[in-house]
Order: C-alpha cells, then sequence, then structure tokens
C-alpha cells in the first residue's frame, strides 16, 4: 500500500489510503494476510485486509459501536488463531474486541464480572496477546486497579491487584504504568516502578 500523494493506493470503500494512525494499528497473522486501520482521503476510514494481491474492507468507522456509543478510533490491532483483535477507544471507554464470522465480540470490556466478584469499570493501559488468543491488560474495577488475563476460551484470571504488597515487598502506586508480556505458556511478564522508585520484573506462572 502507497499512502498519501498522488501514487496512494485506491480505497475498497472509495477514496485513497492516507495515512496510519497509530504504530500498533497494522497487524499480519499466520496465514500472511495483513490488517491495518488507514485514514482515508475521500473516503470513509476504516479497517481493510489485505489478501491475494487485493485490498477489501473489514469494518468502516463510521459504522462501528459498542454499547451504543460510536467509536472514536482504532488503538491496536492484533492477530491470532485466524482471529482480528482490536482494541478500540470510544468517547466514554475502552474495549476489546475479536472479529469472527463478520462481526465484532467485545471480550474485555466495561461491566464483565471478575472472578473476585468486582467489575470491570474501565480498560487501561495496552493489552497484550499471545498467538493463542489470550489477552491481558490493567483493568479498573470498583474494588480497585487489577491485571487480569482473558483465555481464549473466555476464562478470566485474577493476576493482580496493583496496590498489594508483593511477597518480595514491592508496592505498586494504583497509577504506576505496567509493560506486559504474554507468553504462549500463558506466563505473564510485567515491568513496573514500584512506590521505591525500583523498576522491577516480575512473572506470573499459570496454575492452570
Amino acid at each position: 500500500a502507497d499512502l498519501g500523494g498522488n501514487g496512494a493506493t485506491a480505497s475498497p470503500s472509495g477514496g485513497q489510503f492516507e495515512s496510519l494512525s497509530f504504530n500498533k494499528s497494522i497487524s499480519i497473522d499466520d496465514r500472511g494476510r495483513i490488517t491495518a486501520f488507514f485514514n482515508v482521503r475521500n473516503g470513509p476510514s476504516g479497517i481493510f485486509l489485505y489478501e491475494n494481491g487485493a485490498w477489501r474492507t473489514v469494518s468502516l468507522l463510521r459504522d462501528l459501536r459498542f454499547d451504543g456509543q460510536p467509536v472514536n478510533s482504532v488503538v491496536q490491532l492484533d492477530a491470532a488463531n485466524e482471529k482480528l483483535l482490536a482494541v478500540f477507544a470510544t468517547g466514554f471507554f475502552t474495549v476489546i474486541a475479536e472479529y469472527a464470522n463478520g462481526q465484532w465480540t467485545p471480550i474485555i470490556n466495561r461491566g464483565q464480572v471478575l472472578p473476585g466478584g468486582s467489575e470491570i469499570t474501565f480498560v487501561t493501559g495496552t493489552p497484550v496477546f499471545n498467538s493463542n488468543g489470550d489477552a491481558a491488560c490493567a483493568v479498573f474495577t470498583n474494588g480497585g486497579n487489577t491485571i487480569v488475563m482473558r483465555a481464549a476460551d473466555g476464562t478470566f484470571r485474577m493476576v493482580y491487584n496493583i496496590g498489594d504488597i508483593t511477597e518480595a515487598g514491592d508496592l505498586f502506586p494504583s497509577n504506576t504504568q505496567i509493560e506486559l508480556d504474554l507468553r504462549d505458556d500463558r506466563r505473564l511478564y510485567l515491568i513496573a516502578n514500584s512506590i521505591y522508585d525500583k523498576r522491577v520484573l516480575y512473572v506470573a506462572e499459570p496454575l492452570f
């Protein structure tokens, strides 16, 4: 795809591909298909899939809605198990969804109840995925700030409540920036700054 300028690639929904919105707005799946969110000049912006030498439209931004709210932007794209995964931002919340059989289904969203009984009020930070379609991210709940892992089969696991003292004696402020890395064996690595101004690395071992 050529972006911008006189030789820009034509969009299948009309207009020409102008630019990518974010550095995470492109993905490649195991079959070599490329999916990208393009801002489009003289046409509707959206998510497009490149396959067999041609682009086709997956979803136009103007048509996307979750809980009745229009989507403002596509923050992140990923792919696993021949499913497209995306992080969408609306005016009120962030939703993580997967695309299969021609439709988007939220997999991590506000209102979902976690195993401990708390309810997700907001998805925060940058979610991570592994090649099996498992996802991990930090969420605000009515019980605090929590790191969760959502397995591809829909099962949620509580990983860590931010603000709890770890066995090693580390304590993280509720607004700390956490970097996550989810491996295919469901080991979850996290890096964050503690209240003692130490940058530490932890690994959460799967117990299932």
